[in-house]
C-alpha cells in the first residue's frame, strides 16, 4: 500500500507505569495487549507502510546528492529511520505508553504534542497534495495514447478535479477507515507491478542518455528531505508494535530491522536503475522520463492511478484527526458533530486541491514536506522524547516551556511516574546525533528547499 500512517487511529495508550526503584532497562508491569502477529508479520507490516509513493522521487533525490553521496546518505537515512524506531518503542516501554502523540504529550507536554500534531498534519496534507500532483502528470498521458477523443480528460485541472471529485472526494466520509479495509489489498497488490515494470523497462531507455555517475551533488540537504519522505513511518510505530505476538524490545528489534532493511534494498536498487537509466535527466516522478506509448509502463501508470485514489483517504483521516484535535472537535470522550465533521472534510480537502493544481513540481513537495515535517516525525521528536525520559534533563526542558504554565505541572507529575535506569552509552551518543541530524535536515532541507523556488522563479 503506498500510505498508510493513518493508520495509527487504531493505536491503544494504557495508563503511565506506576512508581518503581527497579533498574531494569525492560519495564513490563504494564504492557499493551499482546498481539497475535509474528515477527516477520509485523517486519511485513511495516515494510508495506514505508513504501510508497516517495520511491518515484528517489532516483531525483540521488541526482540532487550526487550518485555515489545519494546511495549512501539514502542507505544512511534507512540506519537512522530503523534506530528511531527501535528508541521509539524503548521510550514507550519505560513509560508504559504504546501511542506515539500521548507518549510525545506525557514527555514533552503540551508543546512537544503539538509540534508532533503540526508535523503530522503537514505531513498528510503534502502526501494527499503529491496524489493529486501524480495523477496530473499520469491521467493525460494515458487520455491522450488510449481516448483520444475525449480532449477534456488531457487537460491536467480538469482531470484533476475529476478525479477527485468523482473518485476520492466521497471516500472522505466515513468516519473510520474501516469501511476502506477492503480496498488495501487492491492497493498492496499494484504496488509491486509499478516497482517489477519500471526496473524491467527504465534500463532499455539508458542508451538514450548521456549518464554520469557524480560523486557530489550541489543539493544534498533538499535530497535528504526527499528521502526522509520515502522512509516517514515512525507515526505507525505502536500500531505495528502493538500486533506484535509476545511484544519484546528484541522482537520489536528484530523486525524493525528487517523491514527498514529490506525498504532500504528495494530504494537503493530502485534509485540506482532508475539513475543509471536516465541519468541527470531524470525527472521528480520517473514516470514522466518514459514515453506516453510504453504500454508496459502505461499499466504501471494505470495502476498508479488507482493507487492514488484509493490511499488518499487514508493520508486524509490522518490529516482529519489531528485537525479535529487542535480544533477541540475530538478527543478519547468526544466525536465531531455531523456539521464539524463536514466541515473539517470539505475544508482539507479544498486546501488540498488548491495546492495541488497549480503545483506541478512533485520534487518540491517531496523535499520540502520531508525536510520540514518527516524530520520532525522521524528524528526530533523520537529524540527530545527519549531524552525526557531517560536522560536526567526534566528541569531544562521545563524551563524551555514555563511559558505554558498549567502544561509544566503536568509533565513534572507524568514524568515522576517513570522508573529511572541506566541507559546504554551507544545508544545515548546515537539519540543526540539523531536530534542534531534532525534539525539539520529540517533547516538546511526547507532552506535550500526554499531557496530552489526562489530561484526558479
Amino acid at each position: 500500500m503506498i500510505y498508510d500512517d493513518d493508520k495509527t487511529l487504531q493505536e491503544s495508550s494504557p495508563d503511565l507505569l506506576s512508581k518503581s526503584d527497579k533498574p531494569e532497562l525492560e519495564v513490563t508491569e504494564n504492557v499493551p495487549e499482546e498481539g497475535n502477529v509474528s515477527i516477520a508479520g509485523v517486519a511485513f507490516n511495516v515494510l508495506n507502510t514505508i513504501i510508497g509513493s516517495g520511491i518515484l522521487g528517489l532516483p531525483y533525490a540521488v541526482k540532487q546528492a550526487g550518485f555515489v553521496t545519494g546511495l549512501i546518505v539514502l542507505a544512511f537515512v534507512g540506519v537512522l529511520t530503523d534506530f528511531s524506531l527501535r528508541m521509539l518503542v524503548k521510550s514507550g516501554r519505560q513509560a508504559g505508553i504504546y501511542h506515539y502523540s500521548m507518549l510525545a504529550q506525557s514527555s514533552l507536554g503540551k508543546v512537544g504534542s503539538f509540534a508532533l500534531n503540526i508535523f503530522i498534519l503537514f505531513n498528510g496534507l503534502g502526501i494527499a497534495i503529491s496524489y493529486l500532483i501524480i495523477i496530473g502528470d499520469t491521467l493525460p498521458l494515458l487520455a491522450e495514447q488510449y481516448v483520444p477523443g475525449f480532449g477534456v480528460l488531457q487537460n491536467r485541472i480538469f482531470g484533476i478535479v475529476m478525479c477527485a471529485c468523482i473518485f476520492i472526494f466521497p471516500l472522505l466520509f466515513f468516519r473510520t477507515l474501516a469501511p476502506l479495509a477492503k480496498f488495501s489489498a487492491i492497493s498492496i497488490a499494484c504496488l509491486p507491478i509499478i516497482c517489477i515494470i519500471v526496473a524491467i523497462r527504465a534500463p532499455t531507455y539508458a542508451k538514450d542518455y548521456d549518464i554520469k555517475y557524480t560523486t557530489f551533488g550541489d543539493n544534498i540537504f533538499p535530497a535528504i528531505g526527499v528521502m526522509s519522505f520515502a522512509y516517514v513511518v515512525s507515526h505507525s510505530t505502536f500500531l505495528n508494535y502493538n500486533t506484535l505476538k509476545n511484544p519484546s524490545q528484541k522482537r520489536w528489534s528484530i523486525a524493525s530491522m528487517c523491514a527498514v532493511g529490506g525498504s532500504a534494498v528495494i530504494y537503493l536498487a530502485f534509485s540506482a536503475i532508475g539513475f543509471a537509466s536516465f541519468g541527470e535527466s531524470v525527472n521528480s516522478n520517473v514516470f514522466t522520463n518514459f514515453p506516453s506509448d510504453d504500454i508496459a509502463i502505461n499499466v504501471s501508470r494505470l495502476c498508479l492511478i488507482i493507487t492514488m485514489f484509493l490511499t488518499y483517504p487514508c493520508v486524509f483521516y490522518s490529516a482529519r484527526m489531528v485537525t479535529n484535535i487542535m480544533l477541540g472537535f475530538e478527543s478519547e470522550t468526544k466525536q465531531p458533530t455531523k456539521i464539524q465533521h463536514i466541515s473539517v472534510n470539505v475544508g482539507l480537502f479544498l486546501v488540498t486541491l488548491a495546492i495541488g493544481l497549480p503545483v506541478k513540481n512533485l520534487g518540491t513537495v517531496y523535499q520540502l514536506i520531508g525536510a520540514l515535517c518527516a524530520s520532525g516525525i522521524s528524528y526530533i521528536i523520537p529524540a527530545l522524547i527519549y531524552m525526557s525520559v531517560f536522560w536526567d534533563c526534566k528541569g531544562a526542558w521545563l524551563r524551555v516551556v514555563r511559558v505554558f504554565k498549567k502544561d509544566s505541572v503536568d509533565l513534572e507529575l507524568a514524568r515522576s511516574t517513570i522508573p529511572k535506569v541506566k541507559t546504554i552509552w551507544i545508544e545515548d551518543l546515537g539519540v543526540a546525533f539523531l536530534l542534531v541530524f534532525g534539525c539539520v535536515a529540517l533547516a538546511a532541507g526547507t532552506g535550500g528547499t526554499i531557496k530552489q523556488i526562489i530561484d526558479q522563479h
